[in-house]
């Protein structure tokens, strides 16, 4: 994949407002580049994608050439300083960190009574909405002016410091679960779910360690994150109906504080999506239909250039969710009616949609066709999903479409083909270096998935060989697994 240019995906984020605004602010600087940058910011917005290539066959200029880079950082630097400006005032930060500016700025006039009341505003409203940094500084400057203009100083100075130090221990919680749910994230993509007792260990330490940092009397922010964390170690761990009542707690203190929401939209947007996911695969399929329509709001509602971003993030992932969750309520015609929408979505959204996404969607679609009996049509729809040239780390993705092939072919009675894919997915993971036990226990746990979704004998039958073939392996497996497929005890291995 072509490395993508920083200024050129700036000029194409965008919004038309954004950009008017742009030519009107960088029209107060009168300078000998001035041509240069707007030339250069035109050129951008003729090109399609974010391609240096591409820029340098538009550019003719052989000294603007020459100086591309430093003139990109110049434009970048220009784009940020108005669209800082255009939206300061939408933002809650912004917006105090102007007040407490002023503050420091009256301080340094010897204006103290001025200065601290600009100072007590924004620690008040810092603190409604906590902002911790902000409401740190405000402190600060709070308590070195209040020994000029009160009496009786230094015993508030002392309530402050008190203050400070409360919020100096929330900050350092966050950082902690904000470091646990990113060694989570690391474990869980190294080794996957816990396959064996040393995983379980694992995961009990990293469970053991988030459960020390609760507090119960976290703010909102706070416990989101604390929430936030637990319901992802949760879910690493297949334990889905904790993590679903993690998120369903979560969920509330986000509508229950919708000044959270408007802080972080984005995690709020990411909590809609894995929650409906969860609530699919638990079949709770009305709390994964609320968190869709609540999603759909959320794209009405920001339309505006300042959540630009979070309404086209809303956008990609929508489609690939409302597939998934209809697909896991069995409402196998509107996956097919939604299916219709799949290549215009792919084709609009391939710059910016993560293969996983991609992948994912074309996965439960062949799975649907697979479960509506049409089991061509699932082996034409996994071919389009997967290949070895586009996996990357979606490792899970990658072992459930080849598994979905491999029984959609043995249903077929195409044995032959079900054994050639079985050796290419065996050749994958020695490609990646992995324990070839990893290959046999993630094909188990994961085929025992659809094997107990439907009972049939003929479909039991034809994995007999497969598993016959390969008895000694899977019995030495067997003894290091701590969860052994209910379907391979009864066919007696």
């Amino acid at each position: 994949m072509k490395k993508k240019d920083p200024a050129i995906e700036l000029v194409h984020s965008l919004s038309k407002p954004e950009k008017r605004f742009f030519k009107i602010h960088t029209a107060r600087y009168k300078t000998s580049r001035e041509k240069n940058y707007l030339r250069l910011f035109h050129a951008i917005e003729n090109i399609e994608n974010a391609d240096t290539l591409e820029l340098k066959r538009k550019l003719k200029d052989p000294l603007l050439l020459k100086n591309l880079p430093v003139e990109k950082h110049h434009l970048n630097d220009l784009i940020l300083d108005s669209l800082r400006e255009l939206h300061a005032d939408n933002f809650s930060y912004s917006r105090l960190n102007k007040q407490l500016q002023n503050a420091f700025i009256l301080r340094n006039k010897g204006l103290y009574t001025q200065a601290i009341r600009f100072a007590r505003k924004v620690r008040e409203e810092a603190a409604a909405n906590e902002l911790f940094e902000l409401q740190l500084q405000a402190l600060g400057l709070e308590q070195e002016l209040l020994v000029f203009v009160h009496p009786n100083g230094l015993d508030e100075a002392a309530q402050l410091i008190g203050e400070r130090k409360r919020i100096l221990a929330v900050m350092q919680n966050i950082a902690q679960l904000e470091s646990l749910h990113v060694r989570t994230s690391n474990i869980y993509k190294l080794s996957g779910y816990p396959k064996n007792k040393a995983d379980q260990r694992t995961y009990a330490q990293l469970k053991e360690e988030l459960d020390a940092l609760e507090d119960p009397n976290a703010g909102a922010s706070e416990r989101s994150i604390f929430l936030r964390a637990k319901a992802h170690l949760l879910a690493s761990m297949h334990d889905y109906e904790a993590s679903f009542e993690c998120n369903e707690e979560q969920r509330r203190v986000y509508e229950t504080n919708p000044a959270l929401i408007e802080k972080r939209p984005s995690n709020y947007v990411l909590l809609l999506f894995f929650h409906a996911q969860h609530s699919g695969r638990l079949g709770r399929i009305n709390t994964a239909l609320e968190c869709i329509a609540q999603l759909r709001r959320l794209r009405t509602r920001y339309t505006g250039p300042m959540h630009q971003n979070v309404a086209e993030h809303i956008e990609r992932i929508l489609l690939p969710l409302m597939i998934y969750v209809n697909s896991k309520a069995g409402r196998h015609q509107e996956v097919v009616r939604l299916e219709s929408k799949a290549a215009a979505f792919i084709q609009k959204h391939s710059p910016s949609l993560y293969a996983s996404s991609r992948n994912a969607m074309l996965y439960n679609i062949a799975l649907n066709h697979y479960l509506m009996g049409s089991r061509r049509n699932a082996i034409r729809t996994t071919f389009r999903s997967i290949s070895f040239s586009n996996c990357k780390d979606e490792y899970e993705t990658y072992y459930m479409t080849v598994l979905l092939k491999i029984i959609a072919h043995l249903d077929l009675h195409d044995e032959e083909v079900a054994e050639s894919l079985i050796r290419s997915l065996k050749r994958f993971v020695l490609q990646r270096k992995e324990d070839p036990k990893i290959f046999d226990h993630v094909f188990l746990n994961l085929l025992s998935q659809y094997i107990e979704q439907e009972d049939e004998t003929k479909r039991l039958h034809l994995l007999r060989g497969f598993i016959a073939k390969n008895e000694a392996q899977m019995k030495q497996l067997m003894e290091t697994m701590v969860f052994i497929p209910r379907w391979l005890k009864d066919l007696g291995v």
